[in-house]
């Protein structure tokens, strides 16, 4: 069941849910939201520094996001169901799991958003992570624009390792889009693959330090 914005019931009310909590609870601030396009499909890359980051992001975001989840979440009824009712799209962590990047093809040219993790998996000391090739490699397959951000923030309040929820202030910042075509005419390969993903984490990285100047 989907409303007219194309908004599962469920994704709405857990959408709307969590903008309230991040908004009393951890005095988020959202900048960037004019770089975030209304229409066309793309690849939302984000920083991974706690459990909460999807959530975080996708609250954030103006639109609707999907997500690639790590299979082994979805591994009882309730939650497989609750997972797919708000777009997340299992994915096996080990090798390519090309079931999923035909999803993400799929998503991208029927002209919506896909949140990916350049860096695979959560930080341990909150810094940035060395990028794997994934999302060069997703780029390139989807001929997908990447829009990146940066969350600062969760790291503190759900590091890896920690049970407990602090509370901490949240900012997300979305940059400016990095087009495909600049990389339309590289050689796909794991060598260029990864030049891509080092480009976008970089660009990920230059969010990072502008908020630290502040």
């Amino acid at each position: 069941m989907a409303n007219n914005g194309g908004f599962h019931i469920h994704y709405w009310l857990f959408y709307y849910s969590l903008r309230i909590i991040y908004r009393l609870f951890f005095r988020w601030e959202i900048r960037g939201l004019e770089n975030f396009p209304k229409t066309g499909g793309f690849i939302l890359a984000v920083n991974h520094a706690s459990y909460f980051d999807p959530t975080i992001a996708g609250s954030a975001a103006p639109r609707k996001v999907h997500y690639l989840a790590r299979r082994t979440l979805f591994k009882t009824r309730f939650l497989d169901a609750f997972l797919r009712s708000v777009y997340a799209i299992p994915i096996d962590r080990g090798g390519i799991d090309i079931a999923a990047i035909k999803q993400v093809i799929e998503i991208v040219s029927r002209g919506e958003v896909i949140l990916i993790f350049p860096e695979g998996t959560r930080t341990l000391d909150g810094n940035l992570q060395p990028v794997r090739q994934g999302i060069g490699f997703v780029m390139k397959r989807a001929h997908a624009d990447v829009l990146p951000c940066y969350i600062d923030g969760s790291w503190e309040i759900l590091p890896r390792g920690r049970k407990m929820v602090r509370f901490h202030k949240l900012k997300v910042v979305f940059g400016e889009m990095i087009r495909y075509r600049q990389f339309a005419e590289l050689p796909s390969d794991k060598e260029h693959y990864q030049k891509i993903s080092n480009f976008v984490m970089e660009k990920i990285g230059e969010l990072k330090a502008k908020i630290e100047r502040e």
